[in-house]
């Protein structure tokens, strides 16, 4: 679509993952308002106007923009916003993804309803109101604990006895009143996103996932090509438009993290969202399948309502984009440490690693010496590193020669 330097785009949310949207809008003429609950938001100086309010709040939102003309809304990366984009689209007359489809792809407890509404594969689960006791009898070999509202596996853990699985409730809790309490899934792990419109998949981007190692769930590795089977790839985009067609969300670009399931090898949709994904999986799709990701959201953003999108080029471009899924490999890994102290590598080391062949991109999140967490979420990591080589085995090679040479670890534990 034709981009108009008249044209102001509301990205809600303003952090690390939010940040290339914000660039991508204002690189091709359009202005940008961000929207964050923290002042201190890593990207809020990116954008040409910055609102100081929580991006869950879309009344609060709609308040300080009255008086203000916006031309699309945006919630890149973040679950917890994608309610908020719903109703300030919905008032403003925008694109957006339906306010009930919102409601029910944000809230972990209501997606799973929903898939058993639809009969489509879920672990066994409990949803746990706000006064409801932790489960006391065991219903699985393993559990996952999670806020049913949370993003970037805040609050979210593992266990392997339902007492474990029970201590893991009160953390959750910090982050949403209500609870998913379910079966951990064997299998392996993957993430889907692509873009959809009016009943068609135009591409799907299939990444391995790998989480951090338990109790804790996030993501610490996407890498690609996945190598998940036709029979898997089908029955993932299956379920997907399934769930779209039921919520009636017509275009859309989405993330989606499942497992193929080890035991039935069906897949199964552990989360599913219509946005942007995080852990700068943009840039791990633009490296395998070369589909700048924050140019299509942002002009799905803009022009989502016109019966043209995507229109010719787009459409041609993200064909195009499947002739590319065998051309090497690619990996995007989220660098973390295992104990809470002061950061500590070797800066030799990272400078030689920034001019080597098959390390795209390295980023530091904090000079050394810096006091750094644990990882638990994707809000402790340390880094990245998008990492480019001929296959996934030499892939792995490359990862662990990057690990070496970068030394990473912590110095001085903090209490």
């Amino acid at each position: 679509m034709k981009p108009s330097s008249e044209q102001t785009l509301l990205v809600l949310g303003a952090s690390r993952y939010q940040g290339p949207v914000i660039v991508s809008a204002q690189r091709s003429g359009r202005r940008v308002i961000a929207v964050d609950g923290s002042r201190d938001a890593s990207c809020a100086s990116l954008a040409d106007d910055f609102i100081h309010v929580d991006t869950t709040d879309a009344n609060g939102i709609l308040n300080r923009l009255s008086g203000t003309r916006i031309d699309g809304v945006i919630a890149p990366a973040t679950d917890v916003a994608m309610a908020a984009q719903a109703k300030i689209a919905a008032a403003r007359g925008l694109w957006g993804p339906p306010v009930e489809a919102a409601r029910a792809l944000s809230d972990k407890n209501a997606f799973r309803r929903l898939q058993v509404e639809l009969s489509l594969p879920t672990p066994a689960f409990r949803t746990l109101a706000p006064n409801d006791s932790t489960p006391t009898e065991d219903f699985a070999d393993a559990y996952v604990v999670k806020p049913a509202r949370s993003s970037g596996g805040k609050g979210a853990g593992k266990a392997l006895t339902l007492a474990g699985a029970g201590r893991l409730v009160d953390e959750a809790r910090r982050f949403s009143s209500e609870v998913l309490f379910e079966a951990l899934v064997d299998g392996l792990e993957g993430t889907v996103e692509g873009a959809y419109a009016d009943g068609r998949l135009l591409a799907s981007f299939f990444t391995r996932r790998t989480p951090a190692e338990p109790p804790n769930v996030a993501t610490v590795r996407h890498a690609a090509p996945a190598g998940f089977t036709a029979a898997a790839r089908e029955d993932a985009i299956g379920q997907i438009a399934a769930i779209f067609v039921r919520l009636n969300i017509r275009r859309c670009y989405f993330d989606c993290d499942f497992i193929v399931d080890a035991a039935t090898g069906r897949v199964v949709l552990l989360e599913l969202a219509p946005r942007i994904g995080g852990n700068s999986l943009s840039r791990l799709i633009d490296a395998h399948w070369g589909i700048d990701v924050p140019a299509l959201g942002v002009d799905l953003a803009l022009h989502g309502a016109d019966p043209a999108w995507p229109g010719d080029a787009w459409c041609a471009s993200l064909a195009g984009a499947a002739a590319r899924e065998d051309k090497g490999a690619h990996a995007i890994e989220i660098l973390t440490v295992d104990r809470s102290g002061r950061l500590s590598y070797d800066l030799a080391g990272a400078t030689q690693l920034r001019t080597q062949e098959g390390v795209l991109h390295l980023e530091l999140d904090y000079l050394a010496g810096a006091a750094v967490r644990a990882f638990a979420n994707g809000r402790d990591r340390v880094g990245e590193a998008l990492v480019a080589a001929a296959s996934i085995s030499e892939l792995e090679d490359a990862i662990v020669r990057l690990r070496t040479t970068l030394k990473l670890t912590v110095e001085c534990a903090l209490p």
